[in-house]
């Protein structure tokens, strides 16, 4: 059965929205962690570069274990599948 368009285009915009939210959250949480990190350390901007790549390293292993990181990750595999769908349905094929 197929969905009227106004209902795809509604759903569409819907999941762009969370997956835009999920990204503002992990952009602030990682701006965060990394303004944390450098007042822990005693930096004052503009780091240095080998103060710049500690700090990363170090925030990048935060980020990659946080909340916030599969919550984007699960909201851009939804728009990806969100769009798969749509894609196999104007094609013909039943999604």
């Amino acid at each position: 059965m197929e969905q009227p368009i106004a209902d795809l285009t509604t759903q569409t915009l819907e999941i762009k929205i969370r997956a835009a939210v999920a990204q503002d959250a992990f952009t602030a949480e990682r701006a965060r962690q990394e303004r944390l990190y450098c007042e822990g350390q005693g930096w004052k901007a503009p780091l240095k570069q080998h103060q710049f790549r500690a700090m990363n390293r170090m925030v990048d292993g935060i980020m990659d274990r946080s909340k916030h990181a599969a919550e984007l990750t699960a909201a851009k595999r939804a728009l990806r599948e969100h769009n798969w769908r749509i894609v196999r349905m104007r094609a013909g094929y039943a999604a």
